[in-house]
């Protein structure tokens, strides 16, 4: 029994690990193969480059050497990372082989470089209780509103020269290095047009091994206060319109339900939680949650209601998921069809009207967990989704339905239009 135990742990581990590993970029999705181009001439001059600039956050420990460990730090540290494609690749040639097949051979990346701009004081925060209320210490207080200063700066700067007024922020799952995640979000926002300000959120994962898969999960709990820290800063700057949420695997206990306690915040305060975070598409991709959870804390919290538009991407294949819903004994939200549904599930669905499950069947590989970056069909369905806003089956978006909110993709999608 223990035996089996441990090989189990060690194939999660193993299926779990470098979930948004994307060492090159993936081959072109199906979207810009046939008809549709590569929208070189909409994304502005600034992100016309052979790098990719990201805005980064991180509570992961510094490294002397450079970069960032798995360890957890106590202090938010944010900045930019430059991912680099091949030396001798410029833009023209970017875009052009963006518009090629998508069998062709991806351009290297690589981590040209990381500037940290400033962090945020070691949390927890001293603070003294005054009259029954406790009370932040006001050096404590100084040095937090001067670390919001130079986080606003950045993120205005960058969204000045952009051009644009959205961000789109990508937060990975266990097992994953921070160079690796760099990689991942360049990789699907470059896919996705390039628009407004690219933000990695990287929490402290990455810890390998038999029971890494534990430590990892125990980190994505550690990480809440310091990721909440940032959406409210974030959404409180009055030039991002628009949030973009791409979160994966356990990457989406993290964001849902530091986004859950952040709504009941904001109705607590009387105000509408839709304004104040300024979500307008949360991405699921193969998310790592118990369903059964799911329907306590999100669903019956009225969750959805708060967000633009919810898009959970699932795959019944996915070897990870598969493990992982062995080891917990829970459907994963990463796997579930439409027929796990009650029928009050499926007419609470059906009311709210915004959360969508898109199924991606055509991936390959054994453990077939990271496709929302590799995939050419839903990397064309998550470009369509972040450039459009076009609800699924739309001529936009020519999913095939399966039963009321839940989709397919079709092989060659989008391509094969009706």
């Amino acid at each position: 029994m223990l035996s089996k135990y441990i090989y189990i742990m060690t194939f999660v581990s193993i299926a779990l690990s470098a979930c948004t590993a994307v060492p090159k970029l993936s081959p072109t999705p199906t979207l810009y193969v046939e008809g549709t181009k590569y929208p070189a001439e909409n994304i502005s001059p600034f992100n016309r480059s052979s790098s990719a600039e990201l805005v980064y956050a991180t509570d992961r420990v510094e490294l002397v050497s450079g970069g960032f460990g798995t360890g957890r730090s106590r202090a938010l540290k944010f900045g930019t990372v430059s991912v680099g494609f091949e030396s001798d690749i410029g833009w023209d040639e970017i875009v052009s082989t963006s518009n090629e097949d998508g069998s062709r051979k991806g351009f290297e990346l690589e981590v040209a470089g990381i500037a940290k701009v400033g962090n945020f004081p070691q949390t927890p925060l001293p603070f003294a209780v005054r009259n029954g209320r406790p009370e932040i210490l006001p050096k404590a207080q100084a040095e937090q509103r001067k670390a919001i200063q130079k986080f606003r700066s950045l993120i205005r700067g960058k969204l000045k020269k952009s051009g644009g007024s959205e961000v789109t922020m990508l937060v990975h799952g266990v097992n994953t290095e921070f160079n690796e995640a760099a990689f991942a979000l360049t990789n699907v926002w470059h896919f996705a047009g390039r628009n407004g300000v690219p933000i990695l959120y990287s929490w402290p994962s990455g810890s390998g091994g038999v029971l890494g898969y534990f430590t990892d999960r125990e980190s994505g709990e550690f990480t809440l206060f310091h990721f909440k820290q940032m959406m409210r800063v974030l959404a409180d700057i009055p030039e991002v319109r628009d949030i973009n949420i791409i979160a994966h695997s356990r990457g989406t206990d993290v964001v849902t339900t530091a986004l859950r306690e952040l709504v009941i915040e904001a109705r607590g305060g009387g105000k509408n939680p839709r304004k104040v975070l300024k979500v307008k598409n949360l991405i699921l991709a193969a998310p790592d949650l118990d369903f059964g959870v799911v329907g306590q804390r999100l669903i019956a919290e009225r969750f959805a209601p708060a967000i633009g538009r919810i898009t959970v991407y699932t795959n019944r294949s996915d070897g990870a998921l598969r493990l992982s819903q062995r080891l917990m004994d829970g459907v994963r939200f990463g796997r579930l069809q439409n027929t796990a549904l009650n029928e009050t599930e499926r007419q609470i669905f059906k009311n709210v009207r915004n959360v969508d499950f898109v199924d991606v069947p055509q991936t390959s590989g054994l453990i077939n967990h990271s496709y929302y970056a590799t995939d050419p069909g839903a990397l064309s369905d998550i470009a369509l989704l972040l450039q459009t806003g076009a609800a699924p089956g739309s001529a936009t978006r020519p999913l095939t339905s399966r039963q009321q909110n839940f989709w397919s993709i079709p092989d060659g999608y989008p391509a094969k239009r009706p």
